[in-house]
């Protein structure tokens, strides 16, 4: 007896959830890809750098690559897009 009234604000939320999804889905879709291509481009470069300094045996190099502010301001500043992304799958605005 009380659905029927109440079926047209169940539509108008699911309407406004669904507007709401679609940006959320996107962004989810170009964070993902940011970070992929972060990993190969960045990433990648930086490995065979250190890949190449720990096959010649030297060890101040690989760790000067490690520890350069470059590499480390890239790495926590890749969480930021890695964490907005996991709230966006995990709390799935607009559903």
């Amino acid at each position: 007896m009380y659905a029927l009234p109440s079926s047209n604000v169940i539509d108008r939320l699911q309407q406004i959830g669904g507007t709401l999804l679609a940006p959320c889905v996107l962004a989810g879709t170009v964070l993902y890809v940011v970070i992929v291509a972060t990993a190969i481009i960045f990433w990648g470069r930086v490995g065979r750098d250190i890949d190449r300094a720990a096959q010649a045996g030297d060890q101040a190099r690989v760790l000067a690559f490690l520890r350069s502010p470059r590499n480390i301001a890239v790495s926590r500043s890749e969480n930021v897009p890695f964490v907005v992304l996991m709230a966006l799958m995990v709390l799935r605005p607009g559903s």
